[in-house]
């Protein structure tokens, strides 16, 4: 695994609890990248959180966003049910805040989509949406959309949809990024964005920044990774970009 040097962005919102459009924008457009590149591949993080997104500190001095702990199937069997962490309001241990696994439900209570928290319907892409959407309100109001004292009641209101509006919170926000969250976070995943480069580009429209987005890499002698596609054996070679994504 590469070594990287700088902290997650949940260490960061430590310190300081928002943060502006622009720098949200960068960290947001990136995550988007990582996302696209995974579900590409047919993988679906399902626990995206701001202890998953890594400031690394290149040796440039610029900031390169990396989504860590991806594949939660393969991860699970590593990690132990109701693990604990310290939350980030008040540094008391919430187990709101971490991975949990239970014969329903598989991921961290408040970044987790509807579709996670009721059996039997299928995860996809659209969770991964969900939870970027969370992270980008947490990051500009520094506040959770969808908060409880409990599971219980942060589930009911996960699958209420029911969450302040953030321009309530921070009356100088756009009205436009309350709109860009209900899509995000509609609580039936085809309503929300299709991609997570169009939630970006979406975000983008919404705070009025203009600025584009990052070229995408593709310089042929950037390595490869060989993906598995079939039990039989056939693989496909997809081109690593210079921020590539860790696993």
């Amino acid at each position: 695994m590469e070594l990287l040097h700088g902290e997650t962005l949940g260490a960061r919102l430590e310190r300081e609890p928002t943060l502006g459009p622009v720098t949200v924008l960068e960290v947001v457009r990136q995550v988007a990248r990582a996302l696209e590149r995974a579900h590409a591949m047919g993988i679906v993080h399902r626990d995206l959180k701001p202890d998953n997104i890594f400031l690394s500190r290149g040796e440039d001095g610029a900031t390169h966003v990396k989504v860590v702990d991806f594949g939660i199937a393969k991860l699970i069997g590593d990690l132990e049910v109701g693990h604990e962490v310290k939350a980030r309001s008040g540094g008391d241990v919430s187990l709101l805040s971490t991975l949990i696994r239970t014969a329903d439900m598989v991921g961290t209570p408040l970044y987790m989509s509807p579709e996670q928290t009721r059996p039997g319907l299928e995860v996809g892409a659209g969770a991964d949406i969900w939870a970027l959407g969370v992270v980008t309100f947490e990051c500009l109001t520094g506040q959770l959309p969808f908060e409880g004292a409990d599971l219980a009641t942060v589930v009911d209101r996960v699958q209420r949809g029911a969450h302040p509006q953030a321009t309530t919170l921070v009356p100088h926000l756009p009205p436009a990024f309350d709109v860009w969250f209900r899509v995000a976070c509609a609580r039936v995943p085809s309503e929300r964005f299709t991609s997570a480069s169009v939630a970006a580009d979406e975000l983008a429209a919404a705070l009025g920044i203009s600025a584009p987005a990052a070229p995408r890499a593709s310089n042929p002698s950037f390595p490869e990774i060989e993906i598995p596609t079939s039990p039989s054996g056939g693989r496909i070679a997809i081109p690593m970009a210079p921020r590539t994504v860790v696993f």
